[in-house]
């Protein structure tokens, strides 16, 4: 006779079998829940605060700058940004070279050496002459050259200077020949008028001997003056065959800027970009390198270094920052 389900219940009521199964489910205590695990307070972080004006920079710099936080600058970069700087410069504000002006009479050596000539030159100006003469009674006396002959050319020779000096010249010799010219016909007349004239004539004589002195500037100059034709014709031919500013300056971007973000990014300790007045608070304590956006094109600034004198901070200060403090403030 077999045993089963329904004849063990005879024997076991119901009840009985929840009693049995709860008394040997008490003796298996289960764990107690882990206590959930306390959060770390938050600790405080170093910052850098300030605010960054741009100087001497394009309008087509655009606003949103950067702030790059480093420990310290990596010579490579340093390199690099120093080379960006120099070419940015060169662009912004571009050198012209004297000896190349086309306008340059004679190079700045040249004038130095000429204006020296001129002014030994011009201490050599003649006296006014005295001479003796005989007049109508037969009588010896001196005449004296006059005296606003003498000074009508002191002006004359004063003025005579490089830039001008075969205008000045050509002037000084014309105003010669009129004189002489009309002190000539002076001299034809009887008494002392003519004798006058004829004393004006000696000064005359003796201020055309100290005019061919001149000459001697003259051929220094014309040798310069070829000189410096010749030279301005080369430089005119070599800035032809020079790249515009902006065609080296483009150049000089492509291979440099992106080398300095790679290099520079590698040691960068945290980054922030500046508010619309300038103001910015980056993470960490260290060197602030400042990187501007310019045709497609990062520019490159380093505190205390290559274009810094194109940055300038004010109420740059190194905090601490209490991130309890800083979530009351938000």
């Amino acid at each position: 006779m077999g045993w089963s389900f329904n004849r063990a219940m005879r024997f076991f009521p119901p009840l009985l079998i929840f009693a049995v199964a709860l008394l040997s489910g008490c003796g298996e205590k289960s764990a107690p829940p882990a206590p959930a695990k306390a959060p770390e307070p938050a600790k405080s972080q170093a910052a850098t605060i300030g605010k960054l004006e741009l100087v001497d920079l394009p309008d087509r710099v655009e606003p949103v700058i950067e702030i790059i936080c480093v420990g310290f600058v990596p010579n490579r970069v340093y390199e690099m940004v120093t080379r960006q700087q120099q070419g940015l410069d060169a662009y912004l504000h571009p050198e012209t070279n004297e000896t190349a002006d086309a306008n340059a009479v004679v190079s700045a050596e040249d004038n130095e050496k000429i204006t020296a000539q001129i002014k030994q030159l011009q201490k050599q100006y003649p006296a006014r002459v005295t001479t003796e003469f005989y007049g109508d009674n037969g009588e010896p006396k001196n005449f004296t050259s006059r005296e606003s002959l003498y000074q009508r050319y002191i002006p004359l020779f004063s003025a005579v200077k490089v830039s001008d000096l075969v205008n000045s010249l050509n002037a000084i010799s014309a105003q010669m020949r009129e004189d002489h010219e009309t002190l000539k016909k002076l001299a034809e007349k009887p008494g002392e008028e003519g004798i006058q004239a004829r004393a004006d004539i000696r000064w005359l004589a003796a201020l055309n001997e100290y005019f061919m002195n001149y000459q001697s500037v003259i051929d220094v100059y014309d040798t310069a003056r070829r000189n410096q034709v010749m030279l301005s014709a080369q430089a005119a031919q070599a800035q032809a065959q020079m790249a515009s500013p902006e065609k080296t300056w483009e150049r000089l971007q492509a291979e440099l800027s992106p080398d300095i973000e790679i290099e520079l990014y590698k040691t960068a300790l945290e980054t922030a970009y500046t508010e619309d007045d300038g103001s910015f608070q980056v993470p960490g304590h260290g060197k602030l390198i400042v990187r501007a956006m310019m045709d497609g094109y990062s520019l490159f600034f380093i505190e205390d270094g290559p274009g810094a004198d194109h940055i300038k901070f004010t109420g740059r200060q190194e905090i601490i920052v209490d991130p309890v403090s800083a979530e009351a403030a938000q």
